[in-house]
């Protein structure tokens, strides 16, 4: 009797080891959902606004305490981060294009190729380089030089596609490319590589250090361009004519892949997640559109209420599209619909801050200017949940 009480229990225990075992098993393999899903999103508000009574001339810049915007009355707008104003220069006439930013610096360029430097302290010009940049449709972008650890403005004289390369410092012009032919679209600047597209339906690229030809590629027959690229990776992605979207390799100078998204001419400039191996785009027909950058395979898509604006801004694990004056909260795992904010007007590109906490600018062709972020240090919430 005793032996059978002893085998009873040696069984007893081995079934109490063997549930431990199972619990500790079952916890221990359970994998968390993906960051992106598993984080509730949080609630982004109006933290402050402002009104400047004028259109504007593009997206505002983000200028390192603060923020910059520039008007089509010929007005520039500095801001600080907490909305208060910190200077304001008025130029009536002036057709600016949307400023840019280096270090203590806003750059400003006007459509007839005058180029100026202001100090974002208090708006006082640095320097002025006048009809330098030649004939602008799109507003120059600012680029690093990784060899000499300076900033660099590059601007495409439209009418010829001639690249220059200018000194933020001063101003100089450090080097111009040929002529390229006619060139709606900005440049893009990546390491090592200066890119943009054209007319004569082909990618042009160019060396960052001092503007060497290193390739024109092909994209095929009626496949101009008139929009931006999004570089990653020694990659383009890009918009052509008919609806195309195109991914190019910049290093063996070939198309990777094409897939149709249209019939309609749909020019606009995408977005790339190196992080994820995503571009983000919209669409002529009002979506928000991911595709796996290694094939072109669409990954999700996502309606709006109109063609988006572009580029799409990617910022703080959010994608903001702007569109029928709605802007647009969106996760960019999976495209899900967060927030949506109506302005009730047309909106200009929604820029982003570094810094979550700082927020995103986004102004109206009234001059509504807002500036949103997440909640829990200031404001009420005034967005739709979804």
């Amino acid at each position: 009797m005793g032996g059978h009480f002893r085998r009873g229990a040696l069984l007893l225990l081995a079934l109490l080891l063997l549930g431990l075992l199972f619990r500790y098993a079952t916890r221990t393999v359970r994998r968390p959902p993906p960051p992106d899903a598993a984080r509730p999103a949080a609630r982004w508000a109006e933290r402050w606004h402002d009104s400047v009574g004028a259109a504007p001339a593009g997206p505002p810049v983000w200028i390192g305490d603060g923020w910059c915007a520039a008007f089509r009355d010929g007005s520039v707008v500095a801001w600080n981060a907490d909305g208060q104003r910190r200077w304001t220069l008025k130029q009536a006439g002036n057709r600016w294009l949307a400023p840019a930013a280096v270090p203590g610096r806003v750059i400003l360029a006007e459509e007839e190729g005058n180029l100026r430097a202001l100090q974002t302290a208090d708006g006082g010009v640095v320097w002025f380089r006048p009809e330098q940049a030649g004939a602008l449709a799109q507003p120059p972008v600012v680029a690093p030089d990784t060899d000499q650890g300076l900033a660099r403005i590059l601007a495409v004289d439209a009418s010829e596609g001639i690249l220059r390369a200018f000194d933020a410092a001063d101003g100089h012009v450090l080097w111009q490319s040929e002529a390229c032919g006619r060139t709606d679209g900005p440049p893009a600047a990546g390491t090592p590589f200066v890119a943009f597209g054209n007319c004569e339906a082909a990618i042009h690229l160019f060396r960052a250090a001092d503007g060497r030809r290193l390739a024109r590629i092909p994209l095929g027959d009626d496949a101009q361009v008139a929009g931006g690229l999004a570089l990653d990776g020694g990659r383009g992605y890009l918009w052509v004519r008919g609806g195309t979207f195109v991914a190019v390799d910049l290093v063996a100078t070939s198309v990777v892949w094409r897939v149709p998204l249209g019939e309609t001419d749909y020019f606009a400039t995408p977005v790339s997640d190196p992080a994820r191996g995503i571009v983000f785009t919209g669409t002529f027909a009002g979506e928000a559109l991911a595709l796996r950058a290694a094939d072109g395979q669409i990954l999700w898509r996502r309606p709006l209420a109109d063609t988006p604006l572009d580029p799409l801004l990617l910022a703080h694990g959010l994608l903001f599209a702007g569109a029928d004056g709605v802007l647009h909260l969106l996760r960019a795992a999976d495209g899900a619909p967060l927030m949506r904010f109506d302005l009730g007007q047309p909106l200009t590109v929604p820029v982003a801050a570094p810094e979550a906490s700082e927020g995103v600018m986004v102004i109206t062709d009234d001059g509504y200017v807002a500036v949103l972020g997440p909640t829990g240090s200031n404001g009420s919430v005034s967005g739709v949940g979804l």
